[in-house]
């Protein structure tokens, strides 16, 4: 089995592994993508397994690493063609990956929440399972599953709420994500908020509303703040604020002031319960990995046994 760089030629070979187009041009890109990537500082590098013998390819997986910390990479697309799962090979090709990158220090992924699978694939080598949920919906839907009253009010921010806001995002983000990112700070907390970024989002709905954090006050509470950046909107909420009628109410108002409907709004900060999250019409599972010596050793005991 030789664990290589993905390759332009590997196009073909990546279709039949079942990877949707869109996909395929991520993890073999043409000359263009490579230089919107380093514009936006932005490092990706794409592995697959490769079976010389049979003249196929049998897995990928695609490392990005993460502008707020280059110690941090996320991982996805991590794939193993059908008749070689089971045998180890998946942790093979990510431990190959990681071997080849040397910059990395930390990993995470976002999983589907109905993936049990993969969860389980990523507990097995040794990821520790969040409980908070990555999750979004457009507006008009998240609008209608909780009440709308008592209306709340948004407040733009300022320097001052600084401290406040970053409290909220520490809490919203969980220990896992702190521990992740050991240099997050309040004064970088306008380059954290992009982070990570939204699986669900392929072309994401334009924002109607301009950039900007804007605190959510709710009762002479603030259990939660907007933040706008590029095209979203994302609601970094308290857990223990945080339920139905908070998001519909948070929906509401922004639909208020002139959102679109169909517009998608990223949830982070959602308490992660045994089933699907209420209110949310996709949500997805952090799990991480502080220390990568887990993954060597969880996987190395599955292979001997």
């Amino acid at each position: 089995m030789l664990i290589r760089v993905c390759r332009r030629s590997d196009r073909r070979s990546l279709r039949q592994l079942g990877h949707p187009p869109d996909v395929v041009a991520l993890l073999s890109p043409g000359p263009i993508t490579p230089w919107a990537w380093a514009d936006q500082r932005t490092r990706v590098l794409s592995f697959v397994a490769e079976e010389p013998s049979q003249g196929r390819l049998a897995g990928t997986v695609q490392l990005v690493r993460s502008r707020l910390d280059p110690g941090t990479w996320m991982f996805g697309h991590w794939r193993v063609v059908t008749d070689r799962r089971g045998e180890g090979l998946g942790s093979a090709l990510l431990r190959g990956a990681v071997r080849s990158t040397a910059a990395v220090k930390r990993l995470y992924s976002l999983i589907e929440q109905d993936n049990d699978a993969s969860i389980e694939a990523h507990e097995w080598l040794g990821f520790e399972r969040s409980d908070r949920l990555f999750s979004g919906g457009g507006l008009g839907f998240l609008s209608t599953i909780g009440p709308p009253a008592p209306a709340l009010s948004l407040r733009r921010a300022s320097r001052d709420d600084l401290p406040e806001i970053f409290e909220i995002y520490l809490k919203s983000m969980g220990p896992l994500w702190g521990r992740l990112f050991p240099g997050l700070s309040a004064a970088r907390l306008s380059r954290a908020v992009g982070e990570p970024p939204d699986p669900a989002l392929r072309e994401p709905t334009p924002a109607t509303l301009p950039e900007r954090l804007m605190l959510v006050e709710d009762g002479g509470a603030c259990p939660a703040f907007l933040a706008r950046g590029g095209r979203s909107t994302a609601l970094f909420a308290d857990p223990s604020r945080c339920d139905a009628g908070l998001l519909a109410r948070v929906a509401s108002r922004l639909l208020a002031l002139g959102a679109a409907r169909d517009e998608w709004l990223t949830l982070r900060g959602l308490p992660a319960p045994p089933g699907r999250a209420a209110g949310a019409s996709r949500a997805w599972i952090l799990m991480g990995a502080t220390d990568l010596g887990c993954l060597k050793n969880r996987s190395l005991r599955r292979e001997e046994q």
